[in-house]
């Protein structure tokens, strides 16, 4: 049993309450706002075959649509990971020769939702058969263990190259056919 350190009465209960009813405003504004935005990718020819792949789910695919526009204006994978910033930048001189590392000039934000795309593919490897994943796990056993993050980058380059698939052959995604 508890018994309420104000009085119900109190300028502070009534704050709280004022405070509950605008977060309240809030996530049914944003849930409205997610609604449409999915109604509007839906329009978009890719919207169906990026949402098959599993894991990545209709808002992701909505948001990514939405940062990166018509993926089918992409001629190669390599000109949809340039624009989101995943290509590789090698710097060499001489006999120096330093790690590879991502440009990351893009579009930050679809970098970030594909980054997540991965992550949710990961969260659910249980109950979704994936290549990126298989992939992923690929990476991270073996004599030499890719660390964390360049796995995930890597995967990120796999699932833009799926989509550029998807996209030029006008298919749905299909575990079976996915080279693994």
């Amino acid at each position: 049993m508890s018994y309420p350190a104000q009085p119900a009465n109190s300028f502070l209960t009534n704050q709280i309450h004022s405070y509950c009813e605008e977060i309240q405003r809030y996530n049914q504004t944003h849930d409205l706002l997610k609604r449409q935005l999915i109604t509007y990718a839906k329009t978009f020819p890719e919207f169906k075959l990026i949402a098959s792949i599993p894991g990545a789910g209709e808002i992701s695919t909505a948001l990514l649509l939405g940062f990166t526009g018509k993926i089918a204006r992409f001629p190669s994978y390599k000109q949809l990971n340039a624009y989101v910033g995943i290509d590789l930048r090698r710097t060499q001189s001489g006999g120096l020769k330093e790690a590879d590392r991502i440009n990351r000039r893009g579009q930050s934000s679809a970098r970030y939702i594909m980054f997540e795309m991965i992550r949710s593919m990961l969260r659910n490897k249980a109950r979704i058969d994936n290549h990126i994943v298989d992939y992923y796990y690929k990476l991270k056993k073996g004599p030499h263990p890719k660390p964390d993050m360049v796995a995930m980058i890597a995967c990120v380059n796999r699932l833009d190259r799926t989509i550029m698939n998807l996209v030029r052959t006008n298919q749905i995604y299909n575990y079976a056919r996915t080279s693994h």
